[in-house]
């Protein structure tokens, strides 16, 4: 029989009225609460936490993905000339040129004054010139390499432009004017030359013959302007081909130009005549020239080229 306990009435006693189990619940509710309260933090705490690390991780990953990439701002390597100006990285402040002219005089000064004259420079001779825009047309140049632009090491001097020429342009002409017919034609007159060596899909020459060198290049006032011309043949030799080039020059500037071009399909030698020369211009009979002119010899014809002033062009001519 299951035992009861019982109050001073003799009445059982209820447990749940016991005031000692009731403080015990108490305290164990409170302390459940507690512990509740402080699991509840602890979640609430670390997730914040975590939130706030990975929204820092997204925006350290939101900077790196918009941070610049090295490449990009990347320079190619360049080199700076004295007035600060970016030049690309093939920029080459010296370069070593060749003398193209017959004669070239260096000089203490920019100018064309007699005083300014150092020395005489000969086809073929080395410099190293300064690439900067020419003073007076003149080109800053040095006998010896300098070094550096800014500091120097050899005493500077100036060349007339058109006279000087790159290492690797020089092999062109060092090539087609070394021998000495050729050596002593004005430097933009060699320049001109080289220009007009292509013509119709066929590239032609200055002849490296010594004996044939004699006869492809006349002298003589062509157009009667009182300045002297030059007439000269460029040869194909493998199509064994050729093309003759009147270069006149201008009266006011000196500067040449191209007044007369004619390929021909044999190799032709030339030479010139004065005027009032006999030749035969469209008659039976020899007739004076009115100016100086060229003969044109090939294999199986001869012409002559003269310039008429009243059609003021050059005209070709038979000759029997």
């Amino acid at each position: 029989m299951e035992e009861q306990n019982y109050n001073s009435q003799n009445q059982p006693i209820n447990p749940s009225q016991n005031p000692q189990n009731n403080q015990n619940r108490n305290l164990i509710i409170a302390v459940i609460s507690v512990l509740v309260l402080a699991i509840a933090a602890y979640f609430i705490f670390f997730n914040k936490k975590d939130k706030v690390v990975t929204d820092t991780t997204v925006k350290t990953d939101s900077l790196k993905v918009k941070e610049i990439p090295k490449d990009s701002v990347k320079v190619d390597s360049a080199k700076t000339v004295d007035n600060g100006e970016y030049e690309g990285e093939d920029y080459e402040p010296i370069t070593e040129s060749y003398i193209i002219s017959n004669e070239a005089f260096l000089r203490s000064a920019p100018n064309a004054e007699d005083g300014t004259k150092v020395k005489s420079l000969k086809f073929g001779e080395r410099v190293y010139l300064e690439n900067k825009e020419p003073t007076n047309g003149y080109a800053k140049v040095y006998l010896s390499n300098p070094g550096s632009v800014k500091n120097p090491t050899a005493q500077a001097y100036y060349l007339t432009e058109s006279v000087v020429v790159s290492h690797y342009q020089f092999d062109e002409y060092k090539k087609y004017f070394s021998l000495a017919p050729f050596s002593g034609l004005a430097s933009k007159t060699k320049k001109l030359i080289l220009d007009e060596d292509y013509s119709n899909g066929t590239d032609y020459e200055v002849t490296q013959n010594a004996d044939r060198a004699k006869n492809i290049l006349s002298y003589g006032d062509f157009d009667q302007d009182g300045s002297m011309d030059i007439a000269i043949v460029l040869d194909n030799n493998e199509k064994q081909t050729s093309r003759l080039l009147i270069i006149c020059t201008n009266k006011a500037t000196k500067e040449p130009y191209l007044g007369f071009a004619e390929n021909y399909s044999d190799k032709v030698r030339i030479n010139s005549f004065k005027k009032g020369a006999s030749v035969f211009m469209n008659s039976d009979e020899f007739t004076n020239s009115p100016n100086d002119g060229i003969i044109v010899n090939g294999e199986d014809i001869k012409l002559a080229i003269i310039y008429q002033n009243s059609s003021q062009k050059f005209k070709t001519y038979y000759q029997e």
